[in-house]
């Protein structure tokens, strides 16, 4: 019988955490990047728990009450990452997955702002249509889009994320100096591999078919 509270060897921490980095917290800023609580990323959270515990050599065990303490363990790993981001304002995942709000963005054609100057990214990015009597609401290529206000100035995705998500349609050269891009931009260029991404159901208001 295992004790309830399964302490993690170092190996199966130094994994999970780069599951955080590198898996959790991309996936956590498009699926609930208000921090709206843990459920909203529970059954990503389970599904990735149940494969590392069945599958990953560093948790194999033929004893059930082993693999169930793995769970608890995993499950308490990444709800405490969670609730720690949420807890410092998302500070450290935005540092990772998003430009810096300590200034403007900069795009490669433009250049540096002058001192001063400030910089909006409707100079730099296409942006798309709202829907008429539709509030928040944005049109693009038979997709439509409800996007909060603070999100549509906020909300960025790094070229790497993008690239290993399966994105083609935009190229590097579009994205600004940070390799950051807004969503509000990849809604006008490539609103199928945006509504195609886990977690974005919830913003995601019609397609072009059924």
């Amino acid at each position: 019988m295992v004790s309830e509270v399964r302490v993690l060897d170092a190996d199966q921490v130094h994994f999970l955490t780069s599951v955080l980095a590198h898996d959790f917290e991309p996936f956590l800023w498009t699926a609930d990047p208000l921090f709206t609580g843990f459920g909203a990323v529970s059954k990503w959270v389970a599904d990735r728990k149940n494969n590392i515990v069945n599958f990953h050599p560093l948790f194999a065990t033929p004893e059930e009450e082993e693999k169930k303490a793995f769970r608890q363990a995993i499950d308490r790993f990444f709800r405490d990452h969670y609730h720690c981001l949420r807890f410092r304002g998302g500070q450290e995942l935005k540092k990772r997955t998003r430009r810096s709000l300590a200034g403007p963005p900069v795009n490669r054609k433009i250049g540096r702002p002058k001192h001063g100057q400030r910089v909006k990214d409707t100079h730099l990015y296409s942006l798309p249509s709202p829907v008429p009597g539709e509030r928040n609401t944005f049109a693009s290529c038979g997709y439509k889009f409800k996007i909060s206000k603070p999100l549509q100035t906020r909300w960025y995705f790094h070229w790497d994320h993008y690239v290993e998500n399966g994105g083609r349609i935009i190229k590097a050269c579009e994205f600004n100096q940070r390799m950051e891009i807004p969503a509000m931009a990849v809604i006008v260029r490539d609103p199928e591999w945006l509504a195609n991404q886990e977690g974005m159901h919830r913003y995601v208001v019609s397609r072009p078919w059924p």
